[in-house]
């Protein structure tokens, strides 16, 4: 599937590079995002994602860093007729560079288990999002 994501990244550096990653992304699901998009049919699903990640920068200069990151997802995710819901709990790795305000990243998730099943979560990782890319305006 499919992605179209829209959402608020905090960001506060702390020192020697060391940061925290999190904001609230709402995001929409589709098989065929162009034709969704061109005909107005909505999507196939929704979801909103908390990220809580830990994140080290390698500043380089005031303009230019490179980061890695990782840490928990925390996702509410509802198909297109909201009438089933889940609570999947990922984990998200990934790397970025940052150059002026841009800033471009790319990651993985793992799902870790939903939150309606709390006591199997952790026991059956398996991949979440394939490989994810994000282009962002940092103010």
């Amino acid at each position: 599937m499919e992605i179209v994501q829209f959402g608020f990244k905090v960001e506060p550096l702390f020192k020697y590079g060391f940061g925290f990653n999190t904001g609230i992304n709402l995001q929409g699901y589709s098989r065929n995002l162009f034709e969704n998009q061109l005909f107005n049919n909505g999507f196939e699903a929704y979801a909103v994602n908390i990220p809580v990640h830990l994140e080290y920068r390698f500043n380089f200069s005031k303009w230019f860093n490179i980061f890695a990151f990782g840490g928990a997802g925390i996702n509410f995710y509802t198909e297109s007729s909201f009438s089933e819901f889940t609570y999947p709990v990922s984990l998200d790795y990934g790397a970025g560079l940052r150059i002026n305000r841009i800033q471009f990243t790319l990651g993985k998730s793992s799902l870790l288990g939903d939150f309606k099943d709390f006591n199997k979560i952790g026991q059956d990782i398996k991949p979440y999002k394939q490989l994810s890319t994000t282009l962002a305006y940092m103010f």
